[in-house]
């Protein structure tokens, strides 16, 4: 029997394949960043024209972390059962712009002004709204939060109907994969 054993690596195919040359120092460079068990306050502004909602809104998160800038889009629904009643499936893009990551999340939305987000995949990324703000006082958070969006709603108003619905509560993720911008 041999008497050098051969030493057993704690996690499977552990030092198996090519080290990264190309990184530097020969170290493979970090390309993605797991954050698990996320709870921050959000705030998400819900544009409006004419009384309708429009397929996309944005928000900002804080969190222990920092703070995330959400972009949501419609999707197409895979099925049209799904979407029947008020359903719609989005697309969640959470940036950090300070460390230059993002992860994506899909969720569907219900609740009309009153934003509720539930879980279409593994990151499990939920929203209650606590508190609804519209009219002037929506005005104002629009305006101190998204100011981009402020632009729009004020021009669009010279034409059209327009508006947005701010909603405020907590969002908590499971687990968010970042990676690189």
């Amino acid at each position: 029997m041999d008497s050098k054993r051969r030493r057993v690596e704690p996690t499977p195919f552990e030092g198996v394949g090519r080290s990264f040359r190309s990184a530097p120092g020969g170290e493979a460079k970090k390309t993605r960043s797991v954050v698990n068990d996320l709870v921050g306050l959000a705030v998400f502004a819900l544009p409006q024209s004419g009384g309708r909602d429009v397929q996309w809104f944005s928000g900002h998160v804080a969190t222990k972390q920092g703070q995330l800038q959400v972009l949501a889009r419609e999707e197409e629904c895979p099925n049209e059962c799904m979407c029947a009643g008020g359903y719609g499936h989005y697309r969640l893009t959470l940036t950090d712009r300070k460390r230059r990551l993002e992860a994506v999340a899909r969720v569907s939305r219900t609740g009309g002004n009153c934003l509720r987000l539930s879980p279409l995949d593994a990151s499990c990324l939920e929203f209650d709204a606590d508190t609804i703000y519209t009219e002037a006082p929506a005005a104002a958070f629009v305006a101190r939060f998204f100011p981009a969006l402020a632009k729009k709603i004020q021009a669009a108003n010279e034409a059209a109907d327009a508006d947005a619905v701010v909603n405020s509560g907590t969002l908590k993720a499971k687990q968010l994969v970042f990676t690189p911008l």
